[in-house]
């Protein structure tokens, strides 16, 4: 669980890991969790690289984790 500050409030967040997948094209895609778009949120950096690797567009193509309110990449 991660606290984090949005709009000058600080807040706990359960599951602040996403992961954006890189595209063939080189463009960037979020992983999303269903048909409606939602993006996928991960409880923790092992989790979320586990769902990078097993997707077949960060599997041939890469991705980067990325934590909500960090303001960095993880194996960038």
């Amino acid at each position: 669980m991660a606290n984090i500050k949005i709009g000058g409030f600080r807040t706990m967040i359960e599951k602040p890991f996403f992961v954006i997948l890189n595209h063939q094209n080189g463009s960037v895609l979020p992983m999303v969790e269903n048909d409606d778009g939602d993006l996928a949120m991960f409880e923790t950096e092992t989790d979320a690289v586990t769902a990078g690797n097993n997707n077949p567009l960060g599997e041939h193509y890469g991705f980067e984790v990325f934590e909500l309110g960090d303001g960095r990449c993880f194996g960038c």
